[in-house]
């Protein structure tokens, strides 16, 4: 069965949005993405050690998780992008001719199954659910090679991402990272941390048994 959109994805590209010089905003202010989670996605970006591999990324935003991929020498490096104001910019920056990627300026829902192996896969969109992500997981065994690896954005306020991977047989690890922690003011609205949090866990999902 496919992943089936939701009101909330249509929703989504229909809202204008817009860049600010640390932050990816709607048309009312609320943050898509923040500055302060570029040193997550860096982090993140060497826990999955692309170099050489296919990887792919679910959702552009800031171009902090594929800047850092990118840097770290991907054999090919997918993108999934359906908002077109993001898809504006990427094509401005030039993602568009950088060798070995490939930009899918589609919902990843539409184009899940037809996208080739990847060696590493991250997931950190908007306004996709919890139904739909673990539509995504189910697609795993035939998305990740053997020795893959999946993550995505581990926010505390939806641990329900890693039952999902877990339901199909997955095992998770985790590398405990120090990052500068944001203000209540840097996160707006969406306040997944405390000020005092200084550590952000990489969550790394494999075939138990495999190793990155």
């Amino acid at each position: 069965m496919p992943v089936k959109l939701e009101a909330a994805n249509r929703r989504y590209v229909k809202t204008p949005l817009h860049y600010e010089k640390d932050r990816l905003v709607e048309e009312d202010g609320s943050p898509v993405m923040m500055q302060w989670e570029a040193g997550i996605m860096r982090e993140t970006a060497r826990a999955m050690k692309p170099r050489n591999r296919c990887v792919l990324n679910l959702g552009f935003g800031m171009g902090y998780i594929d800047t850092a991929l990118q840097r770290l020498g991907p054999a090919e490096h997918h993108i999934c992008e359906p908002h077109p104001d993001v898809y504006a910019k990427m094509r401005r920056d030039g993602w568009l001719r950088r060798a070995g990627v490939v930009v899918h300026h589609d919902f990843w829902q539409r184009v899940v199954d037809d996208l080739p192996r990847f060696d590493a896969i991250y997931f950190d969109t908007w306004e996709d659910s919890v139904d739909q992500f673990r539509g995504l997981v189910k697609r795993l065994p035939k998305l990740l090679n053997p020795d893959g690896v999946f993550s995505w954005f581990n926010h505390p306020v939806n641990p329900d991402l890693h039952d999902c991977v877990l339901e199909q047989g997955f095992e998770i690890s985790r590398e405990r990272v120090r990052v500068k922690p944001p203000t209540k003011a840097e996160q707006g609205s969406y306040y997944y941390f405390e000020s005092r949090v200084r550590n952000y866990d990489i969550v790394l999902a494999q075939r138990v048994g495999a190793r990155v």
